[in-house]
Order: structure tokens, then C-alpha cells, then sequence
């Protein structure tokens, strides 16, 4: 099982979209041994907003720090949470 931390802003509404190349990633942790693994290219877009709820899907690619030729491609990822402060 892994680990997707996404980033969040204030403010968010249906078809906002964020943009991972600029500084903005995800923290990801793939499954097994600790690796760290940096978020440079990918995105999000925010599909609903309602009520307390945001809904959306991501996408992105992960390097290994230490091996810059090992990747992990996430592709389809999809969200649910509840806006913070709530």
C-alpha cells in the first residue's frame, strides 16, 4: 500500500487545476523499504466541490532520489476529502 500525500490550497473550486512542476508535488511513498522518491512532473484537477467535500484525480511521475533511472508512474488517482477547517 502507498502513501499519497496531496498538496492543498484555499480556495478551491470545480475545474481548478494544479500544476506538480511547479513546486507543488505530492510527498509519495511507494510500499516496502523507505525510499524517497521526488514528485517533479504531474497535476490535479479538482472535479466537484460540495458542500465540506472536494473530489478530483491526479496524476503524476515519481524519480528515486538515490536513481534517477528507477520511476513510478501514477496514473487515475482519484480523491475525496473533506476541505480543512471543517
Amino acid at each position: 500500500e502507498s502513501t499519497i500525500d496531496l498538496p492543498y490550497w484555499d480556495g478551491y473550486i470545480a475545474g481548478g487545476k494544479g500544476d506538480f512542476s511547479h513546486g507543488h508535488a505530492p510527498i509519495f511513498a511507494p510500499p516496502g523499504p523507505f525510499d524517497l522518491y521526488t514528485v517533479k512532473a504531474g497535476g490535479m484537477e479538482i472535479t466537484k466541490v460540495a458542500g465540506d467535500w472536494l473530489e478530483g484525480k491526479f496524476y503524476f511521475t515519481a524519480m528515486l532520489q538515490s536513481d534517477h533511472t528507477k520511476k513510478i508512474e501514477v496514473t487515475n488517482g482519484f480523491f475525496r476529502v473533506r476541505k480543512k477547517g471543517r
